[in-house]
């Protein structure tokens, strides 16, 4: 009994690690085959990142060069801005005058052309803006009114940009100026007043002796016409012209005392100073 009790544990023990050996050999590992690594072998996200390591990268790309073209977009606007700002700065306060012609009567200064003309002009408006016309110097140029609701009852008028426009002359004898840098004349006053009328606030200004000398020029040259006088590069009012005036006008317009205080010191700053 004691030599076959070895030989039994023997053969049991040899079961055992036979078995043992046997069934492990169909063991899957849970890092390689089992279920739960299968499952995330084989999930959407893990199956689809080969294909889609390019596309976000690619998407990725989009979204840079977007935005470096909205950058240089938002730069050239600030640009825009600022030359816009500039411009407006360097006129800030320059006073002028131009006579507007008329079509279908009133006025002496009919437009040249009539009005088959003006349409043309009109339509040359639309298609290019204001600016085309100065770059090419035109005889007559296209001019925004400071106020809407400002009526121009026989002159040309056009609607640009969601602004009232008015052709206004562009030739010496049809216009004062006094651009800065080459001023020849200024104004020795610019104040705030009132309408008689209606009381309403007004800007009133008196030209120095070379001022009043030219201005008397064009009204007398004019008379009867139309003249606009305009600050900045903005018509304010279009008075008919009743007689020759040598010393000094009026602006009118829809003002508040507080607009009418900001032009005349406006025009104080710009218009009463002459270049050497």
């Amino acid at each position: 009994m004691q030599n076959i009790m070895p030989i039994r544990q023997f053969f049991v023990v040899a079961l055992a690690v036979a078995a043992l050996s046997l069934f492990g050999g169909c063991w899957d590992s849970p890092a390689e085959n089992s279920p739960a690594a299968n499952a995330v072998a084989n999930s959407p996200n893990q199956a689809a990142m080969p294909s889609n390591a390019p596309e976000t990268v690619t998407q990725e790309t989009v979204k840079q060069e977007e935005a470096v073209r909205q950058e240089v977009v938002r730069q050239e606007e600030e640009t825009k801005q600022e030359k816009t700002a500039g411009q407006a700065s360097d006129r800030r306060g320059v006073l002028e005058f131009r006579i507007a012609p008329t079509v279908g009567g009133g006025g002496n200064f009919p437009f040249p052309g009539g009005v088959a003309e003006a349409q043309r002009l009109q339509a040359q408006l639309v298609r290019e803006g204001p600016d085309a016309g100065r770059e090419r110097s035109d005889p007559w140029l296209w001019f925004p009114a400071r106020s809407p609701s400002e009526k121009f009852n026989g002159l040309v008028t056009q609607v640009y940009d969601g602004k009232v426009y008015v052709l206004l002359a562009n030739s010496d004898a049809n216009m004062m100026l006094n651009p800065p840098g080459s001023r020849t004349w200024r104004l020795d006053d610019a104040r705030i007043d009132f309408d008689v009328n209606n009381d309403r606030p007004l800007v009133a200004f008196t030209f120095d002796p070379r001022g009043g000398k030219l201005f008397a020029t064009l009204t007398a040259a004019h008379k009867g016409n139309f003249l606009a006088i305009l600050v900045d590069n903005e018509v304010y009012s279009v008075p008919r012209i009743n007689d020759v005036i040598s010393q000094g006008a009026h602006i009118r317009g829809n003002f508040t005392e507080d607009d009418a205080e900001e032009l005349a010191a406006a025009l104080r700053g710009d218009s009463m100073t002459v270049d050497e």
